[in-house]
């Protein structure tokens, strides 16, 4: 049993560095997982019944059985979490494409019609326009880069501060898209900024869906995912050891899943 809890710990292990960006392989070590703890379960099964153990130790099978059905319930979760996430990430980019490709052109249009309108020299009014609608976008793309780089910022390590970056950026761009509404009179132009702000409802649902990802994967892996794989200590008198001091997860893979503080948000 003590083999195979640590096969266990080494194809968890190698989903967490390897089996997030290659699927096939991911899904390939939950199945070992899977395979390895049902088999444990039915060893454990086959040593309770033997009938030579004292009523303290069946106790603490029935212990370990709780902590191994729970870690399993927890990394099905994890897992899901995980596909998800990166299901969203896939989005995220794709309307990030969509909305710089729509804002560029939009940006083009109107930075030829203040041309014209300069060239012309006639209509101040539609110089001053034109300039206002130009800077409101250029604002825009600001906002929107900086949105962009919290994002990236927010995967890589994780740090809830990142969430709210994320949630000023998209405020100050919706915010430029209401002004940009009531300065625009083109009806093409209007439905493009319908378009746009779609698009920005859709990368915030997105970002939400990611970040409660992350929450419920931090938290998981810090309170749940640690479960008590020492067997000897059955053919012992001391209490089972807690969760906490043999964690399941290697100091190296640990390292890698990024800011256990962010499990501690609210989901």
């Amino acid at each position: 049993l003590e083999i195979k809890a640590g096969s266990v710990t080494t194809a968890q292990d190698r989903f967490l560095l390897y089996g997030i960006e290659n699927k096939e392989f991911g899904d390939a070590q939950v199945s070992e997982v899977e395979a390895n703890l049902k088999k444990i379960h039915d060893g454990l099964q086959h040593v309770e019944h033997n009938g030579y153990l004292s009523e303290e130790q069946i106790t603490k099978i029935g212990a370990l059985k709780t902590e191994i059905d729970e870690y399993e319930k927890k990394l099905k979760e994890i897992v899901a979490a995980f596909h998800r996430n990166e299901e969203q990430k896939v989005m995220l980019d794709k309307l990030n494409l969509n909305f710089t490709a729509k804002l560029e052109k939009m940006t083009g249009h109107h930075a030829q019609a203040l041309a014209k309108a300069e060239s012309l020299g006639t209509d101040l009014d539609e110089i001053t326009k034109q300039t206002l609608i130009v800077e409101h976008l250029l604002s825009l793309e600001i906002h929107w880069l900086k949105l962009a780089h919290a994002e990236i910022e927010f995967l890589l390590d994780k740090d809830p501060h990142h969430v709210e970056v994320m949630e000023k950026e998209i405020g100050a761009a919706l915010g430029y898209l209401n002004v940009l509404t009531g300065e625009i009179s083109e009806q093409g132009e209007l439905q493009r900024l319908k378009e746009i702000k779609a698009g920005i409802d859709d990368y915030a649902l997105s970002i939400e869906e990611i970040v409660l990802g992350e929450a419920i994967i931090q938290k998981d892996l810090y309170f749940f995912l640690i479960p008590v794989f020492t067997f000897m200590t059955l053919m012992e008198t001391k209490p089972l050891a807690d969760a906490s001091a043999t964690p399941a997860v290697s100091a190296k893979a640990w390292q890698l899943l990024g800011n256990p503080g962010l499990c501690c948000m609210d989901i």
